[in-house]
C-alpha cells in the first residue's frame, strides 16, 4: 500500500471519530463502540501528576499521601514527575491540556514508526486494527504515560542506527517509568562489540538511577495495583488471582503453581528443543527485528513482573510488521507461531469489545483472553530465542546452521 494513501486513511478515520465523539459525546461513543470504561474526569491517570502541587503545598509526600488526585490516589510514577510537576506548575486545571499533548504523541508515534515501513495490505489492516483497540482507546482515555513511552520508544527506532541517539532515548524513557531498560534490546542488530559497549553503559548508568531511588521505586511497587480490575489486565498473576476469587484460596494455589511451572518448564524446553534440532533460522527475514524484539521483550518482561493494566498492550504495535512477514515463511512453526501472535494480539486488544459482543458468558471470552496472553507469551519467548543474532547464539553455544531448515 501507498504510504501516503495510509497516512490519508489514518487521517480519515481519526477526524471520522473526532466528529462522532463531538456530535454524540465522549463517553457515549466510547462505551458504544469500543465497550471501553470511561473516569470523570478525563485523563484520570495524569491526574495524580497535575495534582502533586496541590499535595506538596500541604506539605505531603505525593507517592505516599496524595490529595490533589481527585479519587486521592498515590503517585505511582517516578519523582521525576513531581519535579516536572512543580517545574510547569501543574495544576489539575492543566490536566486536560496534558492530556491532549499525549495524545498528540501517540499519534505522532504511531504515524512515525509507520513511516519506516514497506505497508501491505494486512500490515496495515493489523496495525490499524492495534491503533483503533479498546486496549488502545483505554491508554488514550486515561491519558496514560505510556502513551509517551510509546512515543520516546517510536523516535529512538526511527534512529535505531545512531547507538548514542537510542540509548539516550531508551535511558530516557526508562527514568520517567522503569520498564523501558528492556528496550534496549533494539540494539541486538549492531555489531557485538557496538552493542555490548551501549548495554554495559546503559545499565550502568540505570542501575546509578535506580540506586539512588530505590525508596521512591518500593513505594511505586507498592502504589501500582495488582488485584484491582483483573479483567482489565494482563501479566502471569491474572488468572491465579482471578481464580481465587472465584473459586478459592485452593484452586487458586493450584493455577499459581500450575502457571509457574509451565513458564519455567516452557523456556526450557524452547532452548532442549533447540539445541536438539539446532534449527537457529539463519535465513529467515528480520526487516523489522528491532521494533520486534523491542515490542516483545516488554510485553514478556512485563508479563513476568507484574499485572499490567491492558493499555501497556499499545507497545505490541512494534511487533506486527515483523509478525506479519514471518507468517509468509516457508517455515511451518515459525509460521505458525507468528499467525498465533498476531490473533493473540488482535483478540486480547479487543478483549474488551468482545465481552460486550459475544453471545457467551463473559467469564468464557475472559478465560480465552488470559489463554491467549499466555500463548503470546509463548510465542514471544520462542520467537525471541530463534532470532537472536549469532554471535550471541554462539556464546550460549547454539551452534547456528547456514542450510535452511524444515521443522
Amino acid at each position: 500500500m501507498n504510504r501516503n494513501f495510509f497516512f490519508m486513511l489514518f487521517a480519515f478515520l481519526v477526524i471520522l471519530i473526532t466528529i462522532m465523539i463531538a456530535v454524540f459525546g465522549f463517553e457515549k461513543i466510547l462505551n458504544l463502540i469500543w465497550n471501553t470504561p470511561t473516569m470523570n474526569p478525563v485523563f484520570a491517570d495524569i491526574r495524580s501528576i497535575t495534582g502533586v502541587n496541590e499535595t506538596l503545598s500541604q506539605g505531603l509526600d505525593p507517592l505516599i499521601s496524595n490529595p490533589g488526585d481527585p479519587w486521592g490516589r498515590t503517585m505511582n510514577y517516578p519523582r521525576i514527575w513531581q519535579y516536572l510537576a512543580e517545574i510547569f506548575n501543574f495544576t489539575q486545571n492543566t490536566s486536560i491540556y496534558f492530556g491532549f499533548v499525549n495524545l498528540a504523541l501517540y499519534i505522532f508515534g504511531f504515524l512515525l514508526f509507520s513511516s519506516r515501513l514497506n505497508l501491505s495490505n494486512a500490515m496495515v489492516f493489523v496495525l490499524l486494527m492495534a491503533f483503533l483497540s479498546p486496549a488502545s482507546v483505554l491508554a488514550m482515555e486515561r491519558g496514560n504515560i505510556d502513551i509517551v513511552i510509546f512515543f520516546l520508544i517510536s523516535l529512538s527506532l526511527f534512529y535505531v542506527s545512531s547507538l548514542v541517539f537510542f540509548s539516550g532515548t531508551i535511558l530516557l524513557a526508562s527514568f520517567l517509568k522503569i520498564f523501558p531498560i528492556v528496550a534496549i534490546v533494539g540494539l541486538l542488530n549492531q555489531s557485538k562489540k557496538s552493542f555490548i559497549t551501549a548495554l554495559l553503559i546503559s545499565f550502568s548508568i540505570f542501575i546509578i538511577y535506580v540506586f539512588f531511588n530505590m525508596q521512591d521505586i518500593i513505594l511505586i511497587k507498592k502504589n501500582t495495583p495488582q488485584d484491582q480490575a483483573i479483567g482489565l489486565s494482563y501479566g502471569m498473576n491474572v488468572i491465579w488471582m482471578a481464580t481465587k476469587i472465584l473459586f478459592g484460596s485452593n484452586m487458586g494455589m493450584f493455577l499459581k503453581i500450575f502457571t509457574y511451572l509451565y513458564i519455567f518448564l516452557s523456556f526450557v524446553f524452547f532452548c532442549m528443543y533447540l539445541q536438539k534440532k539446532q534449527a537457529i533460522f539463519s535465513i529467515i527475514d528480520t526487516t523489522y527485528i528491532d521494533s520486534f524484539r523491542v515490542g516483545s521483550t516488554i510485553y514478556v518482561a512485563t508479563f513476568l513482573l507484574n499485572n499490567n493494566f491492558d493499555y501497556r498492550l499499545i507497545f505490541l504495535i512494534f511487533t506486527i510488521p515483523q509478525l506479519i512477514l514471518w507468517i509468509k515463511s516457508d517455515m511451518k512453526i515459525l509460521k505458525l507461531t507468528a499467525l498465533l501472535s498476531i490473533i493473540s494480539i488482535i483478540y486480547t486488544m479487543w478483549f474488551m469489545n468482545l465481552v460486550q459482543i459475544s453471545p457467551y458468558s463473559p467469564y468464557i471470552v475472559w478465560g480465552v483472553d488470559e489463554l491467549l496472553n499466555l500463548a503470546l507469551f509463548s510465542a514471544f519467548t520462542f520467537l525471541l530465542i530463534i532470532s537472536l543474532p549469532s554471535w550471541l547464539l554462539e556464546f550460549v553455544r547454539i551452534k547456528k546452521h547456514n542450510d535452511k531448515q524444515t521443522i
